[in-house]
């Protein structure tokens, strides 16, 4: 078993939010919401203008 330090959590949470198609941005903190896009995938703050798709 691994044991995780309090430096690696962090590292950790924004893996798995990655995974999960969310991030939070650390310079704004605004949650961004991967957009599947085929001419151009890129992330965009999530919430009511989001146009995300899953």
């Amino acid at each position: 078993m691994i044991a995780l330090t309090p430096l690696d959590e962090p590292a950790l949470a924004r893996l798995l939010e990655f995974h999960r198609g969310r991030s939070l941005d650390p310079a704004t903190a605004v949650e961004r919401t991967w957009v599947v896009d085929a001419a151009a995938p890129r992330w965009e703050p999530a919430g009511r203008n989001a146009t995300a798709t899953r």
